[in-house]
């Protein structure tokens, strides 16, 4: 199945849309201004100013002042030798004094003198001593700008076509990739439900819905007891998968398509967990077999989801599962152990995501008993697409420091939008007097070729050792992914079929924050994985035996895992959770699992001295 092509048809749309507004706004300002001017029938003077009219109607990149005579010394030189070799005398320039002269510091900044008179900078500019006596017509014409724009198509007159069909999971938002201005709405910075989640409450509030997921689980199961039943007698899908993702990786298209139209019928966005999980992973394969999966990724990962809307899938992940929960208790007890005595804390974030980590820790220091300590935060995340690629971690900002502000903790915050690699230590304003502490729980996400030393993850581990942190905490995917597809396929299914066993065993289908966590949190790696290759495959984890050696060639110290803060970790799941979790000790490496299968790791790390 070829994928629609969104921009060509948007760009269809705006350029029959920008044919007729030309159209209109030259013939509506010409009418106006022999209306105006009844005795001006000059017109080869007036189309230049049109002319500039229309780029600043039409134009979707204005930043730039438009000049008539831009760069005319360089285009004079460029023509006189031509004008030599055809024998020629070269024409005499026109004068083509440009004006400007800057206001005075009282004066309008968008501003320029012309005549003594103050007119708009994007009007002064350009304008030759010739034309200077044209000024109040030239005026007549900026009133018309603003007449002009009426004719302008807003987004809600664009017409969209709503019905070509969507990837069969819903994964795929409607998106774009042109310059036109994106939307942002005004995020709820904090409220009740914000606060039932993320502060230390939170522990009484998921014990008590815990206590009622197996009984909705068990009436959801008769439910579904009998249909569920009916598909896997009729198809295993997951054999489906494998023999669909082998035909790909053998090049047999057609073969491949046979099987997807089988796994279409079966696999569904709203059914068992096994049926979720084929509805992405069949999207995938299909998106590999056209070519257009990076595309279609960039899509996924650039889609603005509200934080009120990830805090409902947290909300869920936290309350079934504590493979979360324990990564961020596990790092703020072994902060408040570190600084334990510490005035200034500052703590450097890689992958802050939302945020959701840190105001259990401010409230946390505010009941310090030597008080609390200013806490300085830098919050690190890849940049948004857009006008605005900081937008979301401001908005973190402002709400921790909120947070900060109603528990009395002096509070600090920054953030860099970046690649991490792309970081550099002058951006970090390290300061010596404060206990400095790396936090970095999302490292799979940096790119690693394995080619080559000097590799981006590598870069960001030299980059945290340079800082010489007090410690450096790091949280993993305990799992590492072939390269060849078929192997990598496979693995992929059998980690992500556990993870959804885990929603399968103690979420209802019909959960929002479940739906939410399957298609904005889990699909875009899951997409990745299976859909690209080369460099736009950037999901690339590895087990913490390889993260153990890597950490150690880039001259860090692994830490004695804290047998406080494991106990602790240890009680939280068993006194919580289901019991197919366990958290278990290796090489003073916490693990995390589910059924016995390992998950994810968590490790504290100090740099070696010189």
């Amino acid at each position: 199945m070829v994928l629609p092509q969104e921009d060509n048809y948007f760009s269809l749309r705006l350029d029959e849309s920008r044919t007729s507004i030309d159209s209109i706004n030259h013939t509506k300002i010409s009418q106006t201004v022999h209306e105006r001017y009844p005795n001006y029938e000059n017109e080869s003077t007036l189309y230049p100013t049109l002319d500039y009219i229309n780029r600043i109607l039409l134009e979707e990149d204005i930043d730039e002042p438009y000049s008539e005579y831009e760069n005319v010394a360089a285009l004079s030189d460029m023509e006189k030798p031509f004008y030599d070799i055809l024998g020629e005398k070269y024409p005499p320039s026109p004068n083509t004094e440009l004006i400007l002269s800057q206001p005075k510091s009282n004066c309008n900044p968008n501003a320029c003198i012309l005549n003594n008179e103050i007119i708009p900078r994007s009007i002064g500019i350009g304008l030759t001593k010739e034309s200077r006596g044209e000024n109040l017509l030239v005026m007549e014409f900026q009133r018309g700008v603003e007449e002009g724009k009426k004719f302008l198509p807003t987004i809600n007159n664009l017409t969209i076509d709503t019905s070509r069909k969507k990837m069969s999971s819903e994964i795929v938002l409607e998106g774009r990739s042109s310059k036109l201005s994106m939307f942002y709405t005004e995020e709820t910075i904090r409220d009740e439900m914000f606060d039932k989640v993320l502060l230390d409450r939170e522990e009484e509030y998921a014990r008590e819905n815990i206590s009622h997921l197996p009984e909705i689980r068990k009436h959801q199961a008769n439910q579904h007891c009998n249909q569920k039943e009916n598909i896997e007698d009729n198809i295993n899908l997951k054999s489906l998968l494998v023999e669909c993702s082998e035909a790909v990786a053998h090049g047999d298209p057609k073969k491949a398509k046979e099987l997807i139209k089988k796994l279409r019928k079966h696999a569904s966005p709203f059914g068992s967990g096994t049926q979720r999980l084929a509805c992405i992973l069949t999207d995938g394969l299909e998106a590999r077999i056209v070519g257009t999966g990076s595309e279609t990724y960039r899509r996924l990962i650039n889609r603005r989801i509200p934080t009120r809307e990830i805090l409902k899938a947290y909300h869920m992940y936290i309350t079934a599962s504590p493979l979360l929960r324990i990564w961020h208790c596990f790092a703020n007890d072994y902060i408040c152990k570190v600084a334990e005595n510490a005035s200034r804390i500052h703590i450097i974030d890689f992958g802050i995501y939302f945020g959701f980590q840190w105001p259990p820790l401010i409230q946390a220091l505010a009941k310090r008993r030597i008080g609390a300590p200013k806490l300085r935060i830098t919050g690190i995340d890849l940049p948004q697409p857009g006008f605005r690629p900081a937008e979301r971690l401001k908005q973190i900002g402002v709400r921790l420091e909120d947070y900060a502000k109603s528990f009395g903790v002096p509070f600090e915050y920054q953030c860099i939008a970046s690649l991490w690699e792309s970081v550099c230590i002058d951006d970090l304003k390290i300061d010596d007097e404060e206990v400095l502490i790396v936090n970095g729980m999302c490292f799979q996400h940096v790119r690693d070729e394995a080619l080559t030393i000097d590799t981006p993850r590598n870069r960001v581990l030299n980059l945290i050792r340079q800082m010489k942190p007090k410690v450096f905490i790091i949280g993993i995917l305990d799992v590492s992914f072939s390269p060849f597809f078929t192997s990598r396929f496979k693995k992929v299914l059998s980690l992500y079929s556990m993870l959804f066993d885990i929603f399968d065993t103690l979420v209802p289908q019909d959960d929002e924050g479940r739906q939410l966590m399957e298609r904005a949190v889990l699909a875009p790696p899951i997409f990745n994985l299976v859909a690209c290759e080369g460099q736009d495959q950037v999901e690339r984890p590895e087990t913490h035996k390889q993260w153990h050696t890597r950490i150690s060639l880039a001259g860090f110290k692994l830490l004695a895992l804290d047998q406080d803060i494991f106990k602790n970790c240890n009680a939280k799941v068993k006194g919580n959770y289901h019991e197919g979790f366990f958290v278990q000790e290796e090489s003073d490496w916490l693990l995390q699992g589910w059924k016995g299968r390992i998950i994810n790791g968590l490790s504290v790390w100090e740099p070696k001295q010189e």
